[in-house]
């Protein structure tokens, strides 16, 4: 019975000694730092798949302490206190930095609330998370709009045909599409049943471009004026950006929807008349109004990548326009 006894209290010190052991190894706080790619503020499995950011800091600050303690996030982007870093049932502060460059902070939601929480330290601090987010790499779930620059042959300011006689309105450059949208998912040849394109801008609007930007939340893409042979200019000539508003456009899985009316192209700003910036002279020569006629147009030749504007984008937070002027073979950044 003394040997029973004895036997009891060793395992039952044994015991409390394992149970002090596990409780110790405990997380009092944890989460997850992630991709919050369409600013729920809840991690996704799939549509969008939102993967753990690693290297991410997080800073522990325990009962108003101005000294924090500091982890970083794992492959998958947990991290944790165990109970021998923070004591159970004490107030805690978390902060959450270490942002990568252009990264921002998601939204609040059920799980990331903000980039500084606030709990008590035991099992219910699980889950203390924080979505990240860099908004060029989200697109919204379904079909997606895609905007691509056209060339027509011709001169698309001019009404005549070679010969000075008026041209026939149906052959005019000026009329024929240069800047069109279609579904992503479009196959084929297009037509009116298969991906018909619409309409955005015509030759006569914007003339010969190629460089083509988009201001997210205004909804409105940016183009730019190229050098083409036998694709005559738009008014704004060899250093025109042109900007034409899409707010209207919805794709589907068969078309991409749009509302005509609002569809509009104008003049946004030129290199040469509005900044200074001399993009060259238009090359263009013996280019008729009849994009049914053929023209020699020499110059071109020789100009292609070396007058004019090559390509465009915008910034992030779409308050910058980069282009690159051909003619002096340098990269500008302009305040839109």
């Amino acid at each position: 019975m003394k040997n029973l006894y004895v036997a009891f209290r060793r395992g039952l010190l044994v015991g409390m000694a394992y149970l002090l052991t596990q409780s110790m190894s405990f997380a009092q706080v944890k989460g997850t730092v992630y991709r919050d790619f369409d600013q729920s503020g809840t991690q996704t499995a799939s549509l969008p798949e939102e993967p753990g950011e690693p290297n991410m800091v997080v800073r522990a600050y325990v009962n108003f302490s101005t000294t924090p303690l500091s982890t970083t996030t794992d492959a998958n982007g947990a991290y944790q206190f165990s109970a021998a870093d923070i004591p159970a049932n004490v107030k805690v502060r978390i902060e959450f930095a270490g942002l990568p460059d252009g990264y921002f902070f998601g939204a609040a939601g059920a799980e990331a609330r903000s980039n500084v929480r606030f709990v008590i330290a035991g099992p219910a601090a699980t889950g203390v998370d924080a979505g990240i987010n860099y908004p060029t790499d989200y697109c919204q779930n379904g079909e997606v709009s895609t905007i691509i620059p056209c060339f027509v042959n011709g001169d698309p300011l001019s009404a005549l045909n070679a010969d000075g006689s008026p041209a026939n309105p149906a052959n005019l450059a000026s009329a024929a599409d240069v800047l069109v949208a279609f579904p992503y998912s479009a196959t084929g040849l297009a037509s009116g049943s298969n991906f018909p394109p619409a309409h955005l801008a015509t030759a006569g609007q914007v003339g010969s471009i190629w460089g083509v930007g988009l201001l997210r939340a205004e909804k409105k893409v940016l183009t730019s004026a190229a050098i083409k042979r036998h694709a005559g200019l738009g008014i704004l000539g060899t250093g025109g950006i042109y900007i034409t508003d899409v707010s209207s456009l919805t794709a589907t899985p068969t078309a991409v929807q749009v509302t005509q009316a609002q569809v509009t192209t104008q003049p946004f700003f030129d290199f040469q008349a509005d900044l200074g910036v001399t993009t060259g002279a238009d090359p263009h020569s013996g280019l008729s109004g009849n994009k049914l006629q053929a023209s020699a147009d020499p110059g071109s030749m020789s100009a292609m990548g070396r007058v004019g504007l090559g390509g465009i984008e915008i910034s992030d937070d779409s308050k910058t326009l980069y282009a690159v002027n051909l003619y002096d073979r340098k990269l500008y950044g302009v305040f839109i």
